[in-house]
C-alpha cells in the first residue's frame, strides 16, 4: 500500500528531534517564535532551519505571519528575589529605559495550530494576543537563555497558558508569565517579562509572589 505524501510527511516531520522541540516550545512552553529563536533551539543552520519551518507549515503543524517588532536585548534578569529587598523605583527607570529608542524590525513569527496542540497536550490554536506579540517574543527568549544556563529549565517550566488550564484554582490572582518547578516538582519561582511597569505595579507584583512564597525573577 502506498502511504499518501501528506501523511509521509507528517510522519517523518514530527518524529525528528527538532520537530518536537519546536511542538513542545510552541505548544507547552512559549506562544510565538521566530526563525532566529527557532534555530537556536534546534541548532541548526538557516538552510536547514526554514527547510523543516516550511515542511511544518505545509504538514499543518505550524502557522506564521510578517510582523514589525522591536525588541529590548536580554543580558540576565533584572531582579532576582533570593536578594535584598528590591529598590523599585530603580526597577520601574530601568525597564522605561531599555524600551526607549527602539528600532522597529521585520521577523517572520511562527506559532503552533490546534492541530500540534493535540499531539503534545499543550497548547495552540490562531495567533493570540496580538498587541502583545513582542512580550511573547521575550518570553521566548528568556526560555531559551535559560535553557543554555540551566539544562533543567526544559522540563520544569509552565508557561501562562499551561497554567490558567490546569492550576486555575491555585493561581487565583496574579499568574506569571512561567512558573519553574523545583527538583521535587514544586512551583518554587515565578518569571515575568517587565514592560512599562511603575513602581507601585513592581510592588504589588513582588508582594502577590512573596504571599505564595515564590521567588520572583523580573526579565
Amino acid at each position: 500500500m502506498t502511504i499518501p505524501h501528506s501523511t509521509a510527511l507528517v510522519w517523518t516531520v514530527c518524529n525528528s528531534e527538532p520537530a518536537q522541540k519546536i511542538l513542545d516550545l510552541l505548544t507547552c512552553k512559549s506562544r510565538v517564535a521566530t526563525e532566529q529563536h527557532l534555530r537556536r533551539l534546534t541548532v541548526t543552520s538557516i538552510h536547514s532551519a526554514r527547510k523543516r519551518l516550511a515542511q511544518l507549515r505545509d504538514a499543518g503543524w505550524l502557522a506564521a505571519c510578517p510582523v514589525s517588532v522591536a525588541l529590548p536585548l536580554l543580558h540576565g534578569p533584572l531582579l532576582a528575589t533570593d536578594t535584598a529587598f528590591p529598590d523599585f523605583h530603580r526597577l520601574a527607570w530601568r525597564l522605561a529605559k531599555r524600551h526607549r529608542d527602539l528600532i522597529n524590525s521585520n521577523e517572520i513569527v511562527y506559532w503552533a495550530t490546534d492541530r500540534a496542540s493535540r499531539l503534545t497536550g499543550g497548547i495552540g490554536g490562531s495567533l493570540r494576543q496580538p498587541l502583545q506579540i513582542e512580550h511573547d517574543l521575550l518570553v521566548t527568549e528568556v526560555y531559551l537563555q535559560r535553557c543554555q544556563s540551566d539544562a533543567n529549565t526544559a522540563s520544569r517550566w509552565i508557561s501562562e497558558d499551561i497554567l490558567r488550564r490546569d492550576y486555575p484554582r491555585r493561581l487565583a490572582t496574579k499568574v506569571p508569565d512561567a512558573l519553574l518547578l523545583d527538583e521535587f516538582g514544586k512551583p518554587y519561582c515565578a518569571v515575568e517579562i517587565g514592560g512599562s511597569y511603575g513602581a507601585q505595579r513592581l510592588k504589588k507584583l513582588y508582594r502577590a509572589f512573596a504571599r505564595r512564597k515564590l521567588l520572583w525573577e523580573l526579565w
